[in-house]
């Protein structure tokens, strides 16, 4: 004991002071911890899409089983939409499901398998719908390690990039025939991120050109890092979205009830490496008999022939004619949301250290599927890119026209190489097995 205090009156102050101490933070933390936690379930409640009826309208959401997908298509459903969730996992599709009917009795929602890393599970898939009305590329992944499919391609970027392209490819069909049908917009979402402005491809490309491209199918050059992966399939998105409101923008003509019939507009609408369809005659003959007439939420007139990347793409709609196909795509991004689309990096001792404060500093999953929602509610307009509800900028890279248009080719002829690779794998078990 110290000498200067003999009867340890000191040390019994010191000791109680803490003890005081410690219990006024301890106060003080779960007073604001309780504050904070109702402000948070405030702004999740009031986050959501009031006053839109999607009543008659189908929406495919892509891995819609958990995050943003699944808080997307609960308040679709609530707003009166069929639902279709596209899950890689029919067991944990089906309790998606069953968890949305628990809270909604009269949700109209349905899984169906999709793996959008599989491009023959991305034919099967598309063969099944008949009709969309929005189509939400919102699965995605990011991965600690690098992984090469049998594709030949990077998983992430393919899961994340190539596979919603081809899908979105196969279903231009079904958009089209149900703009037709239904005589509304039919649209198209691509869900981005932020970090796609810290991608490679921008200045690999700058230097590289065309090779640039090719090389990001394999995955980031040099050491793997998961983010950089990440960022390059993001910035794929972006460009994608752009370029195809660009193609789409281009084909379509706001005074003939015929223009389905242009060859330019088949190419697109109708693209398959590996099979041709007669669906442009069947959507041609419903073109001529239904009335060019606007009803509902979804009825705009289309967009002028303008280029996106010029400013006069994004000017306000004129509605002097309509014409049908009006298919129009926008991107959006949802924030920094608390998911388990990095699952695998939440398993390494950065994720451990992460997990705390992602949960307290990022969005709640509600708040980022209404991004989704709004994003849908948009009407007349295309490629745009919205974000904490409202219209945001996208980096410059991402509306690179030259860029874009690379990527697309280069896209197209890696897709029709790796169907084509396994449509002749398929004929030589054949043969193999009938010998």
């Amino acid at each position: 004991m110290d000498v200067s205090d003999p009867d340890g009156r000191d040390s019994w102050f010191t000791q109680n002071h803490w003890q005081a101490l410690s219990i006024g933070v301890a106060v003080a933390a779960g007073v604001s911890g309780y504050y904070y936690q109702h402000q948070r379930t405030q702004a999740i409640a009031n986050c959501k899409v009031k006053d839109v009826d999607f009543s008659c309208k189908t929406v495919v959401i892509t891995g819609a089983n958990t995050g943003i997908g699944f808080a997307a298509a609960e308040q679709f459903a609530e707003l009166g939409a069929k639902v279709v969730l596209a899950c890689r996992d029919p067991v944990k599709g089906h309790q998606a499901v069953e968890r949305i009917k628990a809270r909604n009795q009269n949700a109209q929602v349905v899984a169906e398998v999709l793996d959008v890393s599989n491009l023959e599970s991305i034919q099967r898939f598309s063969a099944k719908m008949d009709r969309c009305h929005v189509l939400v590329n919102n699965a995605g992944a990011l991965y600690e390690a690098k992984e090469m499919l049998s594709s030949g391609i990077e998983k992430t970027f393919m899961t994340n990039y190539v596979g919603p392209w081809y899908l979105t490819r196969l279903m231009l069909p079904t958009l089209a025939k149900t703009s037709v049908e239904d005589q509304c917009e039919t649209k198209v979402l691509v869900v981005g991120s932020r970090l796609e402005k810290s991608s490679e491809l921008k200045s690999t490309f700058a230097t590289d050109g065309e090779s640039a491209v090719r090389a990001i199918f394999k995955g980031p050059t040099g050491v793997y890092r998961s983010l950089a992966a990440y960022a390059n399939s993001k910035l794929g998105n972006m460009l994608m979205s752009y370029e195809l409101a660009r193609r789409l923008d281009l084909v379509r003509s706001a005074t003939s009830s015929d223009f389905t019939l242009s060859s330019t507009w088949r190419e697109l609408i109708y693209y398959d490496p590996l099979k041709t369809t007669n669906a442009a005659a069947a959507i041609s003959a419903s073109v001529a008999k239904k009335p060019t007439t606007v009803k509902g939420l979804f009825a705009k007139p289309p967009p002028s022939t303008a280029d996106p990347y010029d400013s006069s793409f994004n000017a306000p709609l004129s509605a002097s004619s309509i014409s049908f196909p009006y298919i129009t795509v926008n991107a959006l991004t949802p924030g920094m949301v608390a998911t388990d689309i990095s699952r695998d990096v939440h398993k390494t001792w950065l994720g451990f250290f992460m997990r705390p404060i992602v949960a307290l500093t990022w969005k709640h999953p509600t708040e980022g599927g209404s991004e989704i929602v709004y994003a849908a509610s948009q009407t007349g307009v295309s490629g745009r890119y919205f974000g904490e509800h409202k219209e945001v900028e996208s980096s410059a890279h991402a509306k690179d026209p030259v860029l874009a248009k690379a990527l697309w080719k280069v896209t197209e002829s890696v897709v029709h190489h790796v169907l084509t690779h396994a449509e002749q794998v398929a004929e030589l078990r054949e043969d193999s097995n009938d010998d």
